[in-house]
Formats: C-alpha cells, structure tokens, sequence
C-alpha cells in the first residue's frame, strides 16, 4: 500500500518531535505521538481538504498510523469528563 506523500502536512512540531523519536530508537513513543498528533489534527484537515481529491486520498490512509487503542482510550476520557460536567 502507497504511502501518504506529504505526513508533516499536520504540523512541522510534531513531525520533528516524531522523527526525534524515531531516532531514539523508541518506536512506541513514536506511535503514541503520532496518534496524538493525529486525533487533534484530522478532523481539520478532513474540513480544509474535502474538495481536493487528491489530498484527500492522502488523509484517509493517515488514521492507518495511528495506535487505535490509544485513540479509543482517549475519546472514552473524553466522553467520561463530558459526563460528569452534565452531571455537577
């Protein structure tokens, strides 16, 4: 499978921060930042691209680097903090 030509299309700092990582030989480190990254940073580049075709195609083979365990994880922090604000 091709990869996505252009990843730090997200943002250079996370980019940099992942390939110091890489470097380090810490390859979960790695991966956990990437998705962190990637969970802030897809749903605005869905928005800003969703009529270039081409990017678009880029951008939706990027969630297949992601940890999904850790995306799962982190949205259910989420949910449970919404939760209990409605709840106070």
């Amino acid at each position: 499978m091709r990869q996505p030509r252009n990843l730090c299309v997200l943002n250079a700092s996370h980019c940099s921060r992942a390939k110091q990582t890489f470097q380090q030989g810490d390859l979960e480190s790695a991966h956990i930042d990437i998705t962190r990254s990637l969970i802030k940073t897809l749903p605005q580049l869905f928005a800003k691209y969703q009529t270039d075709e081409s990017r678009m195609i880029e951008i939706i083979q990027l969630p297949q680097l992601m940890k999904l365990e850790l995306y799962l994880e982190m949205r259910m922090l989420n949910v449970s903090a919404t939760n209990m604000k409605e709840t106070s």
